[in-house]
């Protein structure tokens, strides 16, 4: 990857979005609340309903359960009470070799090994509070999360690294603290070699920060500001690109140049992006979430595609349900890991009519 060099300022580009309706279209609904992987060539998942999880690889299928309190299980059974109680909140992730998942809750890393069908409770303390979906980074032979939580005290935040297939971790970097709130998002870079870790949230402290694959090295972007607010990236050879995840500013589509250091600021996207997705054939997903702020423009939750060396468009739009944003959930889409195509891939969704605790697999037409 070539050099960066230092950012040189933002560069307003053109800012005509174009909706293209009836393209996106819903093949099948799936019966699991949420889909954390999916591999449209073979048919692999890791999939969950609550704490319940599913794992396929190569035909065979295997179930798992994490631990929960008896008197929390019993509410959990219900969708309402897991939403509300926030009992669905587990990311989950495929280690390099593809040998167990590693599951994240609150305070604990779990992990499923394959050829046992086993469960172990590899760490406690992680202070990792409950990630976003998504926001396990696999590399070639490591595996990252950064600690996200409410933090409103401002200390110290630990980014978390397993280089033996999530048996073991430690921390690879603490952001002292009054430097950050919390980690949004770490992200594994295959074109660049090269670990990336979003912060947020206030001014001052929404930063990239770049690791090489060895989680050293680290190399600082961005002023601070809502621009390098930032949840999911989409890497190709000659940029780094995000929705910007700023409810209190007009989010726009924001390309860092490799090269050059350049940031440039491209459509506005009506509301912040958390989860973005790269499909195998050149074209980005990337989808609004509803969530308060004054500057988001509609009470709907947009997916934006976005095919390679072209502006994004709309292809689909799902309202807010009638629980409100905060303590009902905020309304969003969410992408699964793994190689899948415009012909097959998955979304769950929470808070949307029509989407709401449940996922789909659907079908774009370019």
């Amino acid at each position: 990857m070539g050099c960066f060099g230092r950012v040189r300022g933002v560069v307003h580009t053109s800012t005509n979005s174009n909706v293209r309706s009836n393209t996106l279209h819903v093949v099948r609904p799936l019966p699991w609340e949420r889909v954390h992987h999916f591999d449209s060539r073979t048919g692999d998942r890791v999939v969950s309903t609550g704490a319940l999880f599913e794992v396929r690889r190569a035909g065979v299928v295997a179930r798992f359960q994490i631990p929960t309190p008896g008197w929390l299980r019993v509410l959990a059974k219900g969708r309402l009470a897991r939403r509300l109680l926030r009992l669905d909140r587990y990311t989950a992730a495929w280690d390099p070799a593809g040998e167990g998942v590693v599951v994240v809750t609150r305070a604990e890393i779990y992990r499923y090994d394959w050829a046992t069908r086993r469960l172990v409770c590899v760490q406690t303390g992680a202070h990792a509070h409950a990630l976003l979906h998504g926001s396990i980074a696999v590399g070639e032979t490591r595996m990252v999360f950064g600690a996200y939580g409410p933090n409103t005290a401002r200390g110290e935040v630990p980014v978390w690294s397993s280089v033996d297939g999530g048996w073991t971790w430690k921390e690879v970097h603490v952001f002292r603290a009054g430097e950050v709130r919390h980690v949004h998002n770490v992200s594994w870079d295959p074109l660049g070699d090269a670990f990336w870790v979003a912060t947020g949230d206030e001014d001052g402290e929404c930063y990239l920060y770049r690791f090489d694959r060895d989680m050293q090295n680290p190399h600082r972007f961005g002023d601070g500001g809502q621009s390098w607010r930032a949840v999911g990236l989409l890497f190709d050879a000659s940029s780094v690109t995000w929705g910007m995840d700023a409810p209190g500013e007009t989010c726009r589509l924001m390309t860092l140049d490799r090269t050059t250091g350049r940031l440039s600021a491209g459509a506005p996207l009506g509301g912040p992006v958390w989860y973005v997705k790269r499909l195998a054939d050149g074209v980005s997903l990337l989808q609004t979430t509803v969530e308060p702020g004054v500057r988001a423009t509609e009470d709907m939750c947009t997916i934006w595609a976005r095919p390679d060396g072209e502006e994004p468009y709309i292809v689909h739009r799902y309202a807010k349900d009638g629980l409100p944003a905060g303590w009902g959930r905020y309304g969003q889409v969410l992408f699964a890991t793994g190689h899948q195509t415009t012909d097959n891939f998955v979304c769950s969704g929470m808070g949307l009519r029509g989407l709401e605790g449940g996922s789909v697999c659907m079908r774009l037409e370019r």
